[in-house]
C-alpha cells in the first residue's frame, strides 16, 4: 500500500492552481469584451467612437462573448468548488490520522488530479467553439460541455466516497 508523496501532493496543487487561473480568465474575459459601451451613461460617451456606441448586433462578437460570460458564470464556480472539496477530503482521508485503516487514496487523488485537466481542456475548448460558432456537423460545444459536467461529476461522487473513510481521533 502506498500513501500519497509530496510530488502527488505538488501535482495535485498544481491542478488545482491551473483550475483557478484558467477558471478567472475564462470569466474576465468574456466579460470585458462583452461590453456593450450603447448602454454606458452619456458621460461616457466621449470616451468610445461613434461605432462603437452603437446597440450590438445579436451575432456580433461583443454579443458571442456576452453568451460565453453568461455560460461559464453559469458554471466554472461549480467545478472550482468541487475540485477543492474533493482535494481536500481525498487529502485528508490518506492522512492515517484521520484514516482508520489506512487505505489508499492515491488512486483517488491521480484520477481527481485528471478530471481537473479534463475540466480545464474542456472549458477552453467550448469556449473556443462557442467564440467561433462551431457545433455542426458534430456538436463539439456541446460534447465539450458534457465531459466538462462528466469531470465535476466525477469529482464530487469522490467526496462522500473518501470521507467515508473518516475517523475521528479520539483523545
Amino acid at each position: 500500500m502506498s500513501t500519497l508523496t509530496p510530488s502527488d501532493i505538488n501535482a495535485g496543487n498544481t491542478a488545482v492552481g491551473v483550475v483557478v487561473v484558467v477558471a478567472f480568465i475564462l470569466h474576465q474575459i468574456p466579460i470585458y469584451l462583452s461590453v456593450d459601451v450603447s448602454k454606458h451613461p452619456k458621460e461616457d460617451e466621449k470616451y468610445f467612437p461613434e461605432e462603437a456606441r452603437k446597440p450590438l448586433a445579436e451575432n456580433s462578437s461583443a454579443s458571442r462573448w456576452a453568451g460565453i460570460a453568461r455560460n461559464n458564470a453559469e458554471n466554472l464556480w461549480q467545478g472550482v468548488i468541487v475540485f477543492l472539496v474533493s482535494k481536500g477530503c481525498v487529502e485528508r482521508g490518506s492522512s492515517p490520522f484521520y484514516n482508520e485503516d489506512k487505505s489508499d487514496n492515491k488512486g483517488y487523488y491521480k484520477f481527481l488530479t485528471a478530471m481537473m485537466y479534463l475540466f480545464v481542456v474542456c472549458r477552453i475548448s467550448h469556449t473556443v467553439c462557442y467564440k467561433m460558432g462551431i457545433n455542426a456537423p458534430v456538436p463539439v460545444r456541446s460534447i465539450c460541455f458534457f465531459l466538462a459536467n462528466i469531470a465535476v461529476w466525477c469529482s464530487a461522487i469522490m467526496i462522500p466516497i473518501t470521507m467515508s473513510k473518516f475517523k475521528m481521533p479520539v483523545a
